[in-house]
């Protein structure tokens, strides 16, 4: 007969087994699996600059972004931003979401980012996107049952629309150049910003100490610039005798704007992208020290009409004589102020340059413009070409006829100009020439300046290089506000609409200078 196992007999049996167990590798922790990690929330800002109260949503979170235009997700998730009753393309959450992002490109001027980029600063509740976007609290309550599509034909009357439900004007939707001037000057600058298609006039005149008729020339190109930077560029207008050949080569940008060549070797070249990545502008000496070259060029678009053109205008002019007829009278700078209307009817007036007697009296003519930019006016009596930028608010324009060559900067300016739109880190590229009747060789010569403006007009500056004898640092000088242009001891300085480029002419000691300035991205 068996006996029967005890209780007790059993407990230490079962002691027995788990201490086998243990010391042959086992474990209790092996039947049970590990506890699941907490996910880890990050964090991302949307950006314009920073957008606080715009809605946003991804599988695991939902809110609104704080006061910094931060939202939260998980890694991998995607996250929808909505305003309201609209709703923006979805996108992988990141560190950084922008308009671009959402819209999948590297162009700034797509329309959907462009659209998008209006309605959140037109929503701004100080209407001063410089220092973020505040939307209203209940922003997204209000406009709930308000839809809008920044990629439709319609989106204008729908963003009137939704402004008008949140309390605020119509007249309150910001512009499209407004919009994408401060998107560029608040981003880094990338190589997608040079992607497109441009035009491009360089001016050449000799370097100091020389006085070759020679040296006078004048290029028009224009430039196709592919995603990979690579640009071809060709040429429309050269002096007579010179080839209008077509090149390739690559560039580059780096973090503060400049850009390099790499196809070609022009160790003289200094050249920036402006702030709004529609103007690039540049100073070239050859290497053999006998030419130097000022040089600007814009950034083009399609889908214009003469309408464009309404505004008040400055127009800033340099005129040298030409290689193959040569005539000393023909140097000087001069500057015009341009009212033109919707239709492309415009009235020109001379300005005086500071200690300067403009003429009395005014001319009229009229403009057209075709779908891709280029411009033209009725009884032109040079040979010409005349483009606008995507952005409106500047006209290049080169001319030339018996004599004389010109290159013409026309700048659209602001409705409200102030000092304070000078604020910022400026790179200026001026060339100076003898004044009118003379060929003296000292009177060439050229400065590059970096240049920071306070908002009082207040700005110190210093040489970047120069072909003065003395290299300046740290020098200052104060601006005045004039009849829409600013003004200094001896300059005339006129601002575009989107305040990222400037041109100055001055005549001084029998000489006569011409300047462009381009604003940095902050």
């Amino acid at each position: 007969m068996m006996k029967t196992q005890s209780k007790k007999s059993l407990i230490y049996l079962a002691v027995g087994l788990s201490i086998t167990m243990v010391g042959c590798g086992g474990s209790d922790n092996d039947s049970t699996p590990d506890p699941t990690p907490t996910p880890v929330v990050l964090s991302g800002v949307f950006s314009d600059s920073p957008v606080s109260g715009l809605g946003f949503e991804t599988a695991s979170q939902s809110g609104v972004t704080d006061a910094e235009g931060m939202f939260d997700y998980l890694e991998g998730e995607e996250v929808v931003f909505f305003l309201g009753g609209t709703r923006f393309p979805s996108v992988t959450a990141q560190s950084e979401v922008t308009p671009m992002d959402l819209y999948q490109t590297e162009l700034a001027s797509d329309i959907g980012v462009v659209n998008t980029l209006r309605i959140l600063q037109s929503l701004d509740q100080d209407h001063n996107p410089e220092n973020g976007i505040q939307l209203a609290e209940g922003i997204n309550e209000i406009l709930a049952g308000t839809e809008m599509d920044p990629q439709a034909p319609q989106f204008e009357q729908q963003a009137t629309a939704a402004l008008v439900v949140a309390g605020m004007s119509a007249d309150d939707l910001v512009d499209s150049n407004e919009a994408l001037a401060h998107f560029g000057q608040g981003r880094p600058y990338q190589l997608a910003d040079l992607t497109g298609r441009w035009h491009s006039v360089f001016f050449t005149v000799p370097v100091m100490g020389t006085a070759s008729q020679n040296s006078l020339n004048y290029t028009v190109e224009s430039w196709d610039v592919t995603e990979q930077a690579l640009v071809t560029s060709t040429a429309l207008i050269k002096n007579p005798g010179r080839e209008l050949d077509t090149e390739t080569f690559s560039i580059n940008v780096d973090e503060k704007g400049r850009i390099t060549l790499f196809d070609e070797d022009l160790a003289g070249l200094d050249m920036g992208l402006s702030a709004n990545k529609d103007v690039i502008a540049n100073y070239f000496a050859d290497e053999d020290g006998l030419e130097q070259e000022l040089g600007l060029a814009i950034k083009l678009s399609n889908g214009h009409s003469v309408s464009d053109l309404e505004g008040l205008w400055h127009n800033l002019s340099i005129e040298t004589p030409v290689a193959d007829n040569f005539n000393p009278t023909e140097f000087g700078v001069w500057a015009d102020s341009m009212q033109v209307d919707a239709q492309g009817h415009a009235v020109i007036k001379e300005m005086a340059l500071p200690n300067q007697q403009a003429q009395t009296g005014s001319e009229e003519l009229t403009f057209t413009l075709d779908d891709t930019g280029k411009v033209a006016f009725d009884g032109d009596d040079e040979t010409n070409v005349m483009y606008i930028s995507r952005s409106n608010d500047v006209i290049l324009r080169h001319g030339h006829k018996a004599g004389r060559a010109n290159f013409v900067v026309m700048l659209k300016s602001s409705l409200t100009p102030s000092l304070a739109d000078l604020q910022g880190s400026w790179r200026l590229y001026n060339l100076q020439v003898p004044n009118e009747g003379d060929m003296d060789p000292a009177g060439f010569g050229y400065w590059i300046v970096d240049l920071s403006f306070d908002d009082k007009g207040n700005a110190t500056w210093s040489h970047i290089a120069t072909s003065e004898d003395a290299f300046l640092t740290e020098q200052s000088m104060t601006m005045s506000l004039n009849n829409g242009v600013f003004t200094g001891d001896e300059d005339l300085w006129a601002m575009n609409q989107t305040k990222d480029l400037m041109v100055v002419t001055s005549i001084y000691d029998g000489k006569a200078a011409y300047a462009i300035a381009i604003k940095q991205v902050r």
